[in-house]
Order: structure tokens, then C-alpha cells, then sequence
């Protein structure tokens, strides 16, 4: 009867996951979509709409605090699936496998393999990556029409804060360690629990 609570609590968690992962996904696509337009409308337009760049930072960032919520969404869940359920399920092991693939990983990784694996498993350095081609192109065409005053040079300096504060934004919310350690601690607590 526990393994059958624990299998059904098993394909909850994976359907939530997959769900995350489908919203991930659209994430990604509405947000370099809208991205494309903006860089389309403004190289038309260039370069008297030298905000528009920025726009598309401003709404790359957004986009890419929804994907890292996601992602971290669907990492707290796999960590509980590995602790909770797979402790109790010996043959459901893909919290473990997966959580047990990037340290396997790096023993054999080259510099071309681990770009590619990092560019696979997370869209967010992609829109970071996008976000850093806006601001080059502003850096283009301000050197290009030489005839930028004062509003576009603030402009840039937002451009370049909100490109910063995505890249920070990436970096600290891409650090699944604290969720493993409260999930493992929660684990070892409930054991201990049970046990008494």
C-alpha cells in the first residue's frame, strides 16, 4: 500500500515536471521570438529608435526570471522525488540518475562538449546570450550614427545594467545546492521520525 501511495505521489511529481518543462519551453520561444521582432523593427528603424535594443533586454530579463523560476520549480521537485520517493522505490531511479549524470559527466567533458551541454540544459544562458547581442548592436549603431546625445547614452548604461542584473539573476538562481541540502535534511529528519 506505501508503494503504491509513493507511485502515484512518482507520476504526480513527473507530470508537474514535465508541465514545467513545457512552459520552459515556451518561455524560450515567446521571449527570443519577441526579441527577433524588436532587433527586426528597430534595424528598420535604426537609428532613430535606439531604445528598442533595450526593450528587448528589458523583456529578455523577464523572460528569463519565468524560465529560472521554472527550472528551479522543477529541480525542488526532482530533488523530493530522489529523497522521498525513490528511498522508498528502489526501481524509479531518475532523481538519482540525473542528480549522479554531471559529476559522471565532467570526468570526461571537453571544453566544445561542455558548451554544448550547458547550451542544451539551460535556455536561460541563451537569453543572456541574446540579451548581449542587443547590446551589441547598440554599441554598433552608436558608433555608426556618431550623433547619440545624452538620452542614449543613458539608454546604454540601462541596457548594460539590465543585461548585468540578468547575468547576476542567472548565476545565483542556477545553484541547486541549497535545494539539495534542505530536501536531503528534510529526508534525513523525516527518517529519523519514522524511526521513532
Amino acid at each position: 500500500m506505501a508503494n503504491e501511495a509513493a507511485l502515484a505521489e512518482y507520476k504526480a511529481i513527473r507530470s508537474e515536471i514535465e508541465q514545467l518543462n513545457g512552459q520552459i519551453f515556451a518561455t524560450i520561444s515567446s521571449s527570443l521570438t519577441l526579441n527577433l521582432a524588436i532587433l527586426g523593427f528597430f534595424l528598420e528603424k535604426a537609428p532613430t529608435s535606439y531604445v528598442l535594443p533595450t526593450v528587448g533586454i528589458i523583456l529578455l530579463f523577464f523572460g528569463n526570471l519565468i524560465l529560472l523560476n521554472r527550472n528551479r520549480g522543477a529541480h525542488r521537485l526532482a530533488y523530493f522525488q530522489k529523497y522521498f520517493i525513490e528511498s522508498r522505490i528502489p526501481d524509479i531511479c531518475w532523481g538519482r540518475v540525473y542528480f549522479a549524470y554531471r559529476p559522471e559527466y565532467d570526468k570526461r567533458k571537453t571544453i566544445l562538449t561542455d558548451l554544448s551541454e550547458r547550451l542544451a540544459e539551460s535556455g536561460t544562458w541563451l537569453l543572456v546570450f541574446s540579451a548581449l547581442i542587443n547590446v551589441i548592436v547598440l554599441i554598433y549603431f552608436g558608433y555608426v550614427s556618431k550623433t547619440l546625445g545624452p538620452g542614449e547614452g543613458i539608454n546604454f548604461f540601462v541596457a548594460c545594467v539590465m543585461l548585468g542584473l540578468q547575468l547576476f539573476c542567472t548565476i545565483v538562481m542556477t545553484n541547486y545546492d541549497p535545494i539539495d541540502q534542505t530536501m536531503r535534511a528534510l529526508a534525513e529528519r523525516a527518517q529519523i521520525e519514522l524511526d521513532n
